[in-house]
């Protein structure tokens, strides 16, 4: 959802978008479910950002610094 927000959708495309999504899976989520999560991304001023400053993001990379893990990162895409 935050993701949603960072591309500059409201709160209500977001839903719109996230409730199709959740028709198509065979084994959707509660609507409650959704809504909490989308009431926590557009709660805040401004929306989370993940990054590589992140610790448990940092646990995922192959590389101690940064900068490396994120190269390593772009090469990935």
């Amino acid at each position: 959802m935050s993701e949603f927000r960072l591309h500059g959708l409201s709160l209500e495309k977001s839903r719109e978008l996230i409730l199709a999504w959740n028709e198509k899976n065979k084994i959707g989520l509660l609507q409650r479910e959704l809504e909490h999560v989308l009431h926590s991304a557009y709660a805040h001023p401004f929306p989370y950002r993940y990054g590589y400053h992140d610790s448990i993001l940092q646990a995922f990379c192959p590389y101690q610094n940064i900068e490396e893990c994120e190269k390593w990162h772009q090469n990935r895409k």
